[in-house]
């Protein structure tokens, strides 16, 4: 049986159950909230176009999330800088203790860009000659 139209879209109940497989907590709850077996729906799942449907769709909710997040960074910092100036000690050092932590991951990240930037040109360079 073929699991996607002859066109090579995906079918109206596929992507119902791909809407279920975002919004639900287990693959049981999924298949049950789109109205399909969960034999189907694992069927689905091998079939490379859903999957890949299902992914491309996972990665927007991804993003859409992470763009959230980013909205909030400057809100958590000044909140963050309030708190390191709080008048009680155990609050103040653990504000502390944050900045810190993000502060060291932040250059960690920022050395390793660095360091896979030259290894890139290296190999690009290599690559060229």
């Amino acid at each position: 049986m073929n699991t996607t139209a002859q066109n090579g879209t995906l079918s109206r109940k596929q992507l119902r159950a791909i809407a279920a497989i975002l919004d639900s907590p287990s693959m049981d709850a999924a298949a049950k909230h789109a109205r399909v077996g969960r034999t189907t729906l694992y069927t689905w799942l091998r079939d490379a176009a859903f999957r890949g449907e299902l992914t491309r769709r996972q990665a927007e909710v991804f993003d859409t999330a992470l763009s959230r997040l980013k909205c909030l960074v400057g809100d958590a910092v000044q909140g963050l800088g309030d708190l390191v100036g709080s008048a009680d000690e155990r609050v103040k050092r653990s504000a502390c203790r944050d900045v810190l932590d993000v502060a060291l991951k932040v250059k960690e990240l920022h050395e390793i860009e660095e360091r896979l930037a030259a290894i890139e040109a290296n190999l690009h360079q290599r690559g060229t000659q």
